[in-house]
């Protein structure tokens, strides 16, 4: 998201509060519900294809 302060100036990126705080929840949820023993992250296979594939993260 980007504005501009005045028309004849270019525009700037936008920081979202709302945003900011909604992505980190999610985040903490996935991590919360598919962390496995040894501390790695089973990404669910709905957000595998938007991380290159990968099924899982590594711990460390």
């Amino acid at each position: 998201m980007r504005f501009r302060r005045d028309k004849d100036a270019g525009t700037e990126p936008v920081a979202t509060l709302n945003g900011t705080l909604a992505t980190t929840r999610w985040i903490v949820a996935i991590l919360e519900t598919h962390q496995q023993a040894d501390g790695s992250v089973t990404i669910p296979e709905i957000l595998r294809p938007y991380m290159a594939g990968a099924s899982a993260i590594s711990a460390g």
